[in-house]
């Protein structure tokens, strides 16, 4: 199998001519479907894009991000148009809070999924019902499936369509694509425990109400003002709170992290579900040991690869990029440098991160990095 993309076309204007003129250009290069990387920031008024997305004959996936990477660079205007060289089988499951009831019919309806093994998921990062429907993709096509993908979405955290579809732009919705060869995959995100554990007491979805019985918020913030000079009445909230997140612990693996976003009332809103009965630490991250994590999940990615790789995806926190700051270029070109010189890297900075785990489940991650590599076995296996 050649490159993964026939073709990159980049649009720093992050005009809907811009995305056109890209997407064209894909076309006549070729591409048999299309993969958008977009900044949520783009001018693209939906007037005029969503009827030419539906005018396109090949499919079209992808997302509007809080930014996304382009040789070994954050943008945070423009949009990467990839032209994959084969037509991909993909489902688009929309109302994500219900989506997991009707899962296994659509997938019924799909065989051309079943019999792959290697998926790209794109999520709306602001729906609910999120990590019920990744339960139920690994409940319904095994446990010998992969994923990688994200949360697409604002940094303004209100919800609006941001998935690219032949549909046009939709929201509340997720996107799975059956991607060729194999994938590999590395996934972790260095943030250490700084207090805890506290019992999740009352929780549902996304919104933590209560913490050792008592009001979230108010918790989170004694343990916070406790341990250092800042103060909630003197900054916003996610100021503060992107240097804190809350990690939930699992048997036998890495701490799974919780980014809380904004304060209803007395309660905690999360990135992601968290359960009932859970045991939750506050954490704290060092730039060093983000970076060194992110250098190792490409590397256990790269450990895994038995053959020739073809394409890279990456997905990274946008809250990693607020925390590291001018350290996150240096995250950036740390995970290149692993890479195979000729090895074309997708990336975006997502509202949450989707990937498989070793231990089983496929799970919605908050601050992590998740590298895959496609890969493709040598001629003679």
């Amino acid at each position: 199998m050649d490159n993964l993309f026939s073709t990159v076309e980049l649009d720093q204007s992050g005009s809907i001519k811009g995305l056109v003129t890209a997407i064209e250009n894909a076309l006549a290069a070729g591409a048999q479907s299309l993969c958008i990387f977009a900044c949520s920031s783009n001018h693209l008024p939906r007037e005029q894009l969503d009827p030419y997305l539906q005018r396109l004959s090949v499919p079209v996936f992808g997302g509007l991000f809080p930014g996304i990477i382009y040789h070994q660079q954050e943008l945070n205007r423009g949009t990467l148009v990839y032209g994959l060289r084969w037509r991909l089988p993909m489902l688009t499951v929309t109302d994500l809070e219900h989506a997991a009831d009707n899962l296994a019919q659509a997938l019924s309806e799909s065989p051309e999924l079943r019999e792959r093994n290697d998926f790209l998921v794109f999520v709306d990062g602001l729906s609910r019902g999120i990590d019920e429907l990744l339960g139920q993709l690994y409940n319904q096509l095994g446990p010998d499936k992969q994923f990688i993908g994200g949360g697409a979405g604002s940094l303004k955290l209100k919800q609006a369509p941001c998935l690219f579809s032949n549909r046009g732009l939709i929201g509340n919705a997720a996107q799975i694509i059956a991607l060729p060869g194999h994938l590999s995959l590395g996934v972790r995100h260095g943030w250490k425990e700084l207090a805890g554990p506290f019992l999740v007491t009352e929780a549902e979805g996304n919104t933590i109400h209560t913490l050792n019985y008592k009001p979230a918020y108010s918790l989170y913030r004694e343990a916070i003002e406790s341990m250092s000079p800042l103060r909630f009445d003197q900054s916003d909230f996610f100021s503060i709170a992107k240097n804190f997140p809350l990690g939930v612990e699992r048997l036998n693996e890495e701490i799974l992290i919780r980014d809380p976003v904004r304060v209803d009332g007395s309660a905690l809103v999360c990135v992601g579900q968290v359960p009932d009965h859970a045991m939750v630490y506050l954490m704290r991250g060092e730039a060093d040991n983000l970076i060194a994590a992110a250098e190792e999940a490409t590397d256990i990615a790269k450990a895994n690869c038995r053959g020739e790789t073809v394409g890279a995806l990456l997905f990274d926190c946008i809250s990693r990029t607020l925390f590291l700051e001018e350290r996150f270029d240096e995250e950036l070109s740390r995970v290149a440098a692993r890479l195979p010189l000729d090895c074309e890297l997708a990336g975006a900075l997502t509202l949450g991160e989707i990937a498989s785990s070793p231990q089983g489940g496929v799970h919605f991650l908050n601050k992590t990095l998740a590298t895959g590599l496609l890969w493709e076995p040598p001629l003679d296996d």
